[in-house]
């Protein structure tokens, strides 16, 4: 008998984890890793954006500071990851967690377990994949009351 439910068990958990299997995936050019690196003079570091959007609808998005010139990251001036939705050509992130250092702008950096939670809005924001899907461009805009110029980033992996 104790045989017997050991092996029911190990059916019903079988069927219940074969249901994520049923998770649509998303099939959009904008799937993959896509960096951003500029060198600032006032810190005399590399910034490094980073965003990752996955098949299975999540995605992070994360500065680092490095060393010029380096591929090893000092430590995150933020980090956030959630789920993301592509609608009429902008892409959201409706439900997110997002965490940072208290002072970005003066170019401090922390080990990511440091960083606090800071309430933040993404917003829907327009994008284009352009040139072989080799560059993920925000085209200039604004967005309720934030405006930016072009932002380009550049596909690390697909």
């Amino acid at each position: 008998m104790k045989k017997l439910f050991y092996f029911n068990f190990l059916i019903i958990c079988l069927v219940f984890s074969s249901c994520n299997e049923d998770v649509e995936k998303i099939n959009s050019p904008i799937i993959g890793e896509w960096q951003q690196s500029y060198y600032v003079d006032d810190w005399d570091k590399d910034a490094v954006t980073t965003m990752i959007y996955r098949a299975d609808g999540t995605m992070s998005y994360f500065r680092t500071i490095r060393e010029p010139g380096s591929e090893e990251d000092l430590g995150y001036q933020f980090y956030a990851e959630g789920t993301f939705l592509i609608e009429d050509g902008k892409v959201s992130v409706p439900d997110y967690q997002y965490a940072t250092t208290m002072y970005t702008a003066s170019g401090s950096y922390v080990p990511k377990d440091e960083l606090f939670d800071n309430p933040a809005s993404f917003g829907n924001i327009p994008f284009e994949v352009i040139e072989d899907q080799s560059v993920l461009l925000f085209p200039r805009g604004c967005e309720g009351d934030i405006c930016f110029s072009d932002i380009q980033f550049k596909r690390v992996t697909n």
